[in-house]
């Protein structure tokens, strides 16, 4: 059993050293953020969800490329509580801060369901494409072409 174990540890050592490489420039993640990483989450399998070609107000459209490509470009953390105007809010996005960034409430989040969760990620993440959405009129029609 003690050689079997062994040869197991050494196998994995050597197949850990041959395949990995090392980041060149590190590698800047959430900082273990589970509400970042939730709320990304959420953006991955909902933009996965929506049509190539997305209606927006007006006749618009764009393809969902384009918000995949704000997605790839976006820095999410989040607070406990987050206010804006003095006045308690889901989450806040920045679109001119390089890199874009989207601050995400955890009070707020933990009381949503999959579905409010699914708007909110649209509509943040909207102006970080440079799509205005006010009072939710774009994200609540990309939002109803969810399943």
């Amino acid at each position: 059993m003690k050689f079997a174990l062994t040869l197991l540890i050494a196998f994995m050592s050597l197949g850990f050293s041959t395949h990995a490489s090392p980041l060149q420039d590190g590698q800047e993640t959430n900082g273990g953020d589970p509400y970042a990483a939730e709320f990304l989450f959420v953006v991955d399998s909902t933009l996965k969800q929506l049509p190539q070609r997305l209606p927006l107000e007006n006749e618009a459209a764009i393809q969902r490329e384009v918000l995949e490509n704000a997605r790839n470009a976006v820095l999410v953390a989040s607070m406990e509580v987050l206010t804006l105007d003095g006045r308690e809010v889901a989450a806040v996005n920045q679109p001119l801060t390089i890199p874009p960034r989207i601050v995400v409430s955890r009070s707020a989040w933990k009381s949503l369901d999959i579905k409010q969760k699914r708007l909110l990620v649209l509509h943040e993440l909207l102006p970080i494409a440079g799509i205005y959405d006010d009072h939710y009129k774009n994200s609540l029609r990309l939002w109803q072409l969810l399943p």
